[in-house]
């Protein structure tokens, strides 16, 4: 199936409300159960035992962890969509998840992705999607979830979130004069000091006179000594 290329981080809004994708079908192998079983400890005989499987478990034979099937939604989704301009995601929670059937070993499984929200956040958005996971040749879904990730842009990726994170910077940047004129009055914008940046200008700032003036504190405490 075609990769989804969605061109840049602020672009996924577009997709609220639709179906994103259908990703192709991927096998869960009994040697794909065994990995996730070291990794994780969780060596339970439905899931190891074929010997055991085959007589013991209402199934006929191992299935994969529900937990195995959940972790393989980065990978489906990373396969059928491409976000450009996204330097990195996370996994964030889920809202809601259940199991709602087993995935035999050997089988065939899909996701399908529908974006529910997009929201911005700081440097770039987080992403509420519904996820039904398919098993080929089942009409029952063997996961439903409600899944959150969040991508951040790579710089100058456009997104209305990452602007304001460059203000921001900006404004944490900005020179220690223009911090002492934004106590003594709202109009620090306007004040000399911050477009000269400069302790001689910093003095004769109208706005900054007064006691709140680093010039006169100064000034004043050396006197008191």
């Amino acid at each position: 199936m075609a990769r989804i290329v969605i061109p840049g981080v602020a672009r996924l809004k577009e997709w609220v409300g639709k179906e994103v994708a259908v990703t192709d079908w991927l096998a869960v192998s009994q040697e794909r159960i065994d990995a996730f079983a070291g990794a994780t400890g969780d060596h339970q005989w439905i899931h190891v035992d074929r010997e055991r499987a085959a007589k013991e478990s209402p199934y006929g034979t191992t299935v994969a962890h529900g937990f195995l099937t959940l972790a393989l939604l980065p990978h489906l989704l990373g396969q059928a969509v491409e976000i450009q301009g996204a330097r990195l995601g996370i996994n964030y929670g889920l809202n809601r998840v259940r199991f709602t059937g087993p995935v035999p070993a050997g089988s065939r499984v899909r996701a399908r992705f529908r974006l529910a929200a997009v929201e911005d956040i700081d440097r770039g958005v987080q992403a509420t999607w519904n996820v039904t996971v398919e098993r080929e040749g089942e009409a029952k879904p063997v996961l439903v979830a409600e899944w959150i990730t969040r991508r951040y842009c790579s710089p100058g990726c456009g997104s209305t979130a990452c602007a304001r994170a460059s203000a921001r910077s900006r404004r944490a940047r900005a020179p220690a004069s223009a911090t002492a004129c934004s106590s003594s009055t709202r109009r620090w914008s306007a004040c000399r000091c911050v477009r000269r940046a400069t302790k001689t200008a910093a003095s004769r700032c109208g706005a900054c006179t007064g006691s709140n003036s680093p010039t006169t504190a100064g000034t004043g405490a050396q006197a008191a000594s």
